[in-house]
């Protein structure tokens, strides 16, 4: 009988210590504050919704669909985003900018944005190219009210043509 009593309080000494171990606490007042009330945002406050223009899935329309992106202030990186997006499917829509193409930099001066893709875009296609074509400069106009013209160089030259559009006097807003 005694190791029966002895085992039982064992048993509930030790059930109580594993309860108090496993236990929280209740921070100190004013000590932690959830992330969002520290910096007075939600993670939706950094996003922002923007709009991209991607092929149809037989490459003779461009469609309209919206994205989030961070919020970005500065025109490269918001650009660069923006190019990223069009590299990527929709749900419907198959990328407007082949894989291959990348954007090397971005600059706004007065209106003109001048966008340095790589020498592989010499290398589209026609179907691809007339898809670059229709749906990077409504994705830009669209998100960018102070753009007024798009110009093209490619690795840092001046671009005539893309691969057979002549591209020589930019894209200016409809």
């Amino acid at each position: 009988m005694n190791k029966r009593m002895l085992l039982g309080a064992l048993l509930i000494g030790a059930s109580l210590m594993v309860t108090a171990c496993g236990s929280s606490q209740q921070p100190s007042s004013g000590s932690q504050t959830p992330p969002s009330a520290n910096r007075g945002e939600t993670p939706e406050a950094s996003q922002v919704e923007v709009t991209v223009y991607r092929g149809n899935q037989d490459g003779t329309a461009i469609i309209k669909e919206k994205a989030s992106i961070s919020k970005i202030e500065d025109t490269e990186k918001k650009m660069d985003a923006l190019f990223s997006l069009l590299k990527e499917k929709g749900k419907d829509t198959a990328p407007s900018v082949p894989q291959k193409v990348q954007l090397n930099s971005a600059a706004l001066a007065g209106g003109v944005l001048t966008l340095d893709v790589s020498q592989d875009v010499q290398s589209m296609s026609s179907t691809e190219e007339l898809m670059f074509l229709k749906a990077l400069p409504a994705t830009v106009f669209d998100n960018f009210p102070d753009v007024t013209t798009i110009k093209f160089t490619i690795n840092g030259e001046a671009a005539e043509a893309l691969s057979q559009t002549d591209v020589s006097k930019g894209i200016n807003r409809p």
